[in-house]
């Protein structure tokens, strides 16, 4: 490993004397450990090398970008430059996965899908997501307390019963939904593989059999929930790319979706004001409201952590080299704690999107260029609803604080953790004032 630093560093040398340009500051330590133990790491060096610096991470010399107007300039300037860091799907998805497709290929299936979900009305499917939410909730129940692993395992259940019925249509609760999960979880437990390997080829191969009887069911009439597979499928028989992409989807969507929701209950058990307005508030629109605020802000604080880039043509920005097989981080989580934008970035304010969703150049949660997240939408949406059924049925209660991990892909709240989730009695709205005070994920 520390050869192949050398001859990165060498190659990106070159590079910068060959463009006429300097490498970005930064020292480049063969230990990257910190990535999964110190969330505020790269933070404290932009702040010591500038917004622009290079640290080595994962085998790459990575350039990172901190500030989301430098972000969004870097990505309209060097698009041409850049692809997706990302697993290479194309042994079981024909033209790839669509985050990391380019051109015209890229505005071709994005636009369909666009096209496809703008179908699917969350309105009309609010009151069976609720249920499922709420029948999902019922298992925390607990003056004791809650462990956070336990949290996330029924959060997953809950986004999945779900993204099976918005992408599928299909209701978790039947045999053969039951089958369709258990697929899902075969291929991979959480969102994507790291490779494809002959394993994922099989598995995948089981998931698009049962995607293909979904197809037939639907042909036959079976259309008792709407969903984004029959509005495709309204618009001509989807090609093989299409349907892949319907997996990944599914299974991005309940990752995602389950990651956001514990950082919800992270947050909000915290903010006992907000959830007891939250649940007396008789305006079901002044009640979405506030739910959404409380989602941006969760979304401000934790979840959304980096855009990731691998450089394949070397090139200038701002004066700084990005050698060839270097990697780009873009970041997010950083860039979200800019005190000119944001007063007290460390700090929980739902208040803070009162007047509604700030500029690209100080808010970015779900992405800033051309593959910008499809499903934005939904997120917001389903973690309105998420915090809507929190609030309604608990009152919620951080027994046990700990410190924030690295999970999968992203930072999670720490599995120590401990929350209650006691019975919201009728009528209630009490301020728990014996709730611990807690820094709530701010390592700095």
């Amino acid at each position: 490993m520390a050869l192949k630093m050398r001859m990165s560093q060498a190659r990106a040398l070159a590079a910068a004397t060959l463009l006429g340009g300097r490498l970005a500051p930064g020292d480049l330590k063969f230990d990257d450990s910190w990535i999964r133990s110190d969330q505020s790491h790269l933070l404290a060096l932009s702040k010591a090398n500038g917004p622009v610096f290079k640290v080595w991470h994962d085998g790459k010399i990575t350039n990172c970008i901190v500030g989301f107007e430098r972000c969004r300039r870097f990505l309209q300037a060097n698009s041409g430059s850049l692809r997706a860091d990302t697993v290479d799907f194309s042994k079981i998805i024909p033209h790839g996965f669509l985050r990391a497709m380019e051109g015209v290929t890229h505005q071709k299936y994005r636009q369909l899908f666009i096209s496809a979900m703008r179908g699917v009305s969350l309105d009309e499917h609010e009151a069976e997501l609720k249920v499922i939410i709420r029948r999902k909730l019922s298992a925390l129940e607990s003056d004791r307390g809650v462990q956070e692993m336990q949290i996330s395992q029924v959060m997953k259940t809950a986004a999945t019963d779900i993204m099976l019925r918005l992408v599928y249509g299909v209701d978790a609760n039947t045999e053969f939904g039951k089958i369709f999960i258990a697929a899902h979880d075969k291929y991979v437990p959480d969102a994507m593989p790291m490779v494809v390997r002959e394993s994922e080829i099989l598995n995948f191969a089981a998931l698009r059999q049962l995607l293909e009887q979904r197809m037939a069911a639907i042909s036959a009439g079976d259309r008792s929930a709407p969903s984004l597979l029959e509005n495709i499928m309204e618009k001509g028989p989807p090609d093989p790319t299409v349907l892949g992409n319907l997996v990944q989807m599914v299974q991005f969507g309940r990752y995602d979706t389950h990651g956001l929701w514990r950082w919800i209950v992270h947050f909000m058990s915290g903010q006992p004001d907000l959830m007891n307005a939250i649940a007396a508030e008789g305006d079901l629109n002044q009640r979405r409201k506030l739910a959404h605020m409380a989602v941006c802000e969760v979304l401000r604080m934790s979840q959304a952590e980096a855009i990731v880039r691998i450089v394949t043509k070397p090139f200038l920005f701002d004066g700084h080299v990005f050698a060839k097989r270097t990697r780009v981080r873009l970041c997010i989580w950083e860039s979200h704690r800019d005190e000119k934008s944001f007063a007290a970035p460390d700090e929980f304010h739902h208040e803070r999107f009162q007047s509604g969703m700030p500029g690209a150049d100080r808010y970015a949660p779900l992405g800033m260029d051309h593959h910008l997240c499809l499903g934005a939408s939904w997120t917001y949406v389903l973690g309105a609803m998420f915090i809507e059924c929190l609030a309604e049925r608990f009152v919620l209660r951080l027994l046990r604080s700990a410190p924030a991990e690295m999970g999968r892909y992203h930072f999670e709240p720490g599995g120590d953790e401990v929350t209650e989730f006691r019975l919201r009695r009728p009528g209630e709205q009490p301020v728990d004032t014996e709730a611990p005070t807690v820094r709530r994920n701010c390592p700095i």
